[in-house]
Formats: structure tokens, C-alpha cells, sequence
């Protein structure tokens, strides 16, 4: 697998479909009050509400095919559609507790992200057409739980975790409209509390991405909003 064949999120094996994944004016816009509409600018960007799911999807190209695991330990463990998996790749919002038993795992759980203020009411300028131009960043990250039925086992998982992430970087900043892409931290093995031959090695992910929009005009009409109206409602 090379990095140009790399999916966006969905199914392994499907192209990159531009249409799907670039924001559709009227769909992706945001109506608001004073005859304005929000339209997000980014193109082929992914959102910080994306990422999970992006996770999830590189780490199932990888593991959906034996050649492209580095470790000759895990090659057998071949991530699946069907419920058999040699491998399950999850987001942690999902019970997947029952599911894993003592095959390996990745489990994929997002930590708190904060806004970066670029400019004072987030104003970055205007267009070309007048249209008033907005800018915030966010910075956050994921962490990747490698679990596997021992913890030798759990620290060669984490290590290939850690290398597709870290191979795969440049790609997703070039490609994704991501700012930074990184893997800041690998943690020591953990013991699980309800079976202590489970060992879980914790890959953290640090990412950043930028959010762009602008205001445009929808009707002349400006509409106002009568300040003593909402402290007397």
C-alpha cells in the first residue's frame, strides 16, 4: 500500500470521491440571523468531528492486508468486515468490550481539544468579492489503545501503530488540510484490571487543523435584534 492510495474515510478500497467530500453550497452552509450565511471554505479538509473516523479508516487499510504490516507477529492478525476479525479497530464510544476478548485491538478515543485565536473576533480579512473572512485553529488529540492478550504482544502493536502513524504524517498534512499530525507520546504497557495477562499500550496522536469561513450577505434586509426585548424575556 502506497501513501497516493490512501482512502478517506469509509469503506477500505474506495476512492478518494471529491464531490462527497468537498462542502456542498446550501448543505454545508449555516443560516443565521441578520440575513447572513456562514459557508465553510475549507475543501477536502477534514474536521476535528472527522478524525475518529479518519483514525479508524487508515488503521483498517493497513490491517485489511497482511503486506502492509511491518511486524511479522501481527501479520496474522487480518482486520475484517465480518465479526471474526483477527483484529478489531473501534472507536471507543462503541461497546467493544464484549467483542475483543483476547484478539488484539485498537481502540480509538478522542481527548479534549482547544481553540487557537489567530486574530480578535477571529477576522482574517476579505475576499475578493467583500465578503468578510473568519479564521479560528484547534489543537487536540487522539489516543490509540493497542490492546493484545499479553503485553510483549501489546508493546510490538503499539510500535506499529506508532510507525503508520508516523509514515503516514506528511500524507495527511499534504493531503487533509491538517496543520500537524504527530505522534507526541507512547506510554508503558497497562495492565487491564479485569485480566491482568491483557496488556494495552497507549499511542497518542496530537493533531492540529484551521477552520475557515466567511459572511455573506443573503437578503438586503438586516435584520436587528432589540437588546431590552431579550432582558425582558
Amino acid at each position: 500500500m502506497s501513501p497516493d492510495n490512501l482512502c478517506t474515510p469509509g469503506d477500505p478500497g474506495q476512492s478518494i470521491d471529491p464531490e462527497r467530500t468537498a462542502p456542498k453550497p446550501g448543505k454545508d452552509d449555516y443560516n443565521l440571523v441578520g440575513g447572513l450565511v456562514s459557508t465553510n471554505t475549507c475543501s477536502l479538509r477534514l474536521s476535528w468531528a472527522q478524525l475518529t473516523g479518519f483514525f479508524r479508516q487508515v488503521l483498517m487499510e493497513i490491517f485489511c492486508d497482511p503486506n502492509n504490516i511491518h511486524a511479522k507477529d501481527l501479520k496474522q492478525f487480518q482486520w475484517k468486515k465480518e465479526t471474526e476479525t483477527g483484529i478489531l479497530i473501534e472507536s471507543h464510544n462503541k461497546r467493544t468490550e464484549l467483542l475483543v476478548g483476547k484478539r488484539p485491538a485498537i481502540i480509538i478515543k478522542r481527548n479534549s481539544i482547544q481553540i487557537v485565536k489567530f486574530a480578535i473576533g477571529n477576522h482574517s480579512g476579505r475576499d475578493k468579492r467583500g465578503h468578510e473572512t473568519f479564521s479560528v485553529g484547534w489543537v487536540g488529540s487522539h489516543t490509540l489503545f493497542c490492546k493484545h492478550g499479553n503485553g510483549s504482544g501489546a508493546e510490538v502493536l503499539g510500535e506499529e501503530v506508532q510507525k503508520i502513524i508516523t509514515e503516514y504524517s506528511p500524507l495527511f498534512v499534504r493531503s487533509y488540510g491538517l496543520l500537524r499530525c504527530d505522534v507526541t507520546t507512547v506510554d508503558a504497557v497497562q495492565e487491564i484490571e479485569e485480566d491482568k495477562e491483557v496488556g494495552v499500550v497507549p499511542v497518542t496522536v496530537g493533531w492540529a487543523l484551521q477552520q475557515n469561513w466567511k459572511l455573506e450577505k443573503e437578503t438586503p434586509k438586516i435584520f436587528k435584534i432589540s437588546l431590552n426585548a431579550l432582558l425582558n424575556g
